[in-house]
């Protein structure tokens, strides 16, 4: 694209041909969550687990861990890591985790469950944010 050899389609173009995509897909028996097109039984469970908000553990270098309401990411540099630098650590509050849980289940084709989010919160998504406003 750079060097003038490729173009992009335009807008109406990309959605036919993203529209084509995801029908041929799903003909396919393929389902969409978040545009990652699986099987069913075969989704990413690693990215189930992040947009359900399921405490993980990361080690490593540039690992990342969420565990009682709290996100630490390992340094990203070898020699920090190795050299033993704290992870930054992410306090995660009651009302950061109920935004969480909205925005990152919103992400998946089936939504957000009221029931889930009342289980998980002890609050109606309704008693959390209050009614739809214009």
């Amino acid at each position: 694209m750079a060097a003038g050899k490729l173009a992009l389609p335009d807008e109406e173009i990309e959605r036919e041909m993203y529209e084509l995509a995801r029908r041929t897909l799903a003909e396919h028996g393929f389902s969409n969550m978040n545009q990652q097109f699986a099987r069913e039984g075969y989704q990413c469970r690693h990215n189930i687990g992040c947009w359900t908000r399921v405490p993980y553990l990361g080690f490593g270098c540039a690992a990342h861990s969420f565990f009682d309401q709290c996100r630490t990411m390992n340094p990203s540099n070898l020699d920090a890591y190795l050299a033993g630098e704290e992870p930054k650590t992410e306090h995660i509050s009651k009302e950061e985790a109920r935004f969480e849980s909205l925005m990152l289940g919103l992400r998946m084709t089936r939504g957000v469950k009221d029931e889930d989010f009342t289980r998980m919160h002890g609050l109606s998504i309704r008693e959390a944010f209050g009614e739809k406003t214009r």
